[in-house]
C-alpha cells in the first residue's frame, strides 16, 4: 500500500551508503539532526570522534540486539533520549572504528540524506530520492562544463 511508512531497517540501509554527501550538519540538541556520510559519520570515523563531537556523556559503547537476535557492539548517541538516539555499528568493533551501519530507529528524529526520515509514506520517500537524484545529476552535468 502506498501509505505504508518506511521501516527502520529500510531507512537505516538508505542512510548508510558510505558515499560522501555534499553537505554535513552536526546534530546537536538545537540544530537539525541530519546524518551525512562524511565528517563525524564518515566511513573512517570512530567512537572517539563521536564522543568529541557530541560529548562523552552523550555517547556510549554497548551491545545492541540485531534483527537476528545476535549482539552487535556499537556506539549509541543519546542512549537515554528516544528522539535523539542513533546507533553506529563498526566494521572494526575492537578498535571502535570504520563506520559499518548507522541505525535510525524507534522515535528518533534524525534525518537521512535527501531528507528521508522515519514515518514517511512511500510517496514521500520516492520524492526525496527523485529530488536527490536530480540534484546530483545537475551537479555532475555542471562539473563537466
Amino acid at each position: 500500500m502506498r501509505q505504508a511508512s518506511i521501516s527502520t531497517i529500510s531507512l537505516a540501509a538508505l542512510a548508510l551508503a558510505a558515499a560522501p554527501v555534499s553537505a554535513q550538519q552536526h546534530a546537536t540538541p538545537t540544530s537539525a539532526k541530519v546524518i551525512a556520510c562524511s565528517g563525524d559519520f564518515a566511513k573512517d570515523s570512530n567512537h572517539l570522534k563521536l564522543t568529541t563531537a557530541f560529548g562523552s556523556k552523550n555517547v556510549t559503547f554497548t551491545d545492541i540486539e540485531a534483527s537476528d537476535g545476535s549482539k552487535v557492539p556499537a556506539s549509541v548517541l543519546f542512549p537515554n533520549d528516544p528522539k535523539r538516539r542513533l546507533e553506529v555499528w563498526w566494521s572494526n568493533p575492537t578498535a571502535r572504528g570504520e563506520t559499518h551501519l548507522i541505525v535510525i530507529g524507534g522515535q528518533s528524529a534524525w534525518t537521512a540524506p535527501g531528507g528521508m526520515r522515519l514515518g514517511q509514506t512511500l510517496d514521500q520517500v520516492e520524492t526525496s530520492i527523485i529530488r536527490r537524484s536530480s540534484s546530483e545529476d545537475s551537479i555532475k552535468t555542471a562539473s563537466r562544463l
